[in-house]
């Protein structure tokens, strides 16, 4: 069933467990963790990044909670910490592929190896 998981892209664990244990921990410092940005307006918390691939062309995205005026990022913005969280954990052989819609459009996030 293993092979059959890896092949069909199905997550060997429980998916909505880990966004429930997402969830949680960003409770701990929000009362609405699911509203939760992952961009920081104020700039003045701690400058963190996460790598995700996308389902739709294999190319990596840099998902971060700042700003860079040098370099254009068409991604970080709208996403939530959540979501930012789920999409880097989209480990095919773990958990399922991630998938979101953002401005109307469906973006998927998949695991990184699989390219």
């Amino acid at each position: 069933m293993r092979a059959v998981d890896f092949w069909k892209a199905n997550g060997r664990f429980d998916t909505a467990a880990l966004e429930t244990a997402i969830m949680n921990v960003i409770r701990k410092r929000s009362d609405s963790p699911e509203n939760e940005m992952l961009i920081d307006e104020d700039s003045s918390g701690c400058k963190v990044f996460v790598c995700a691939v996308k389902g739709e062309d294999g190319r990596d995205v840099l998902l971060r909670s700042y700003y860079n005026e040098q370099q254009a990022d068409n991604y970080s913005t709208g996403f939530k910490i959540w979501e930012a969280c789920r999409a880097t954990s989209a480990a095919t052989t773990f958990f399922d592929n991630f998938e979101r819609t953002y401005r109307g459009k469906k973006q998927t996030f998949i695991d990184g190896d699989l390219q």
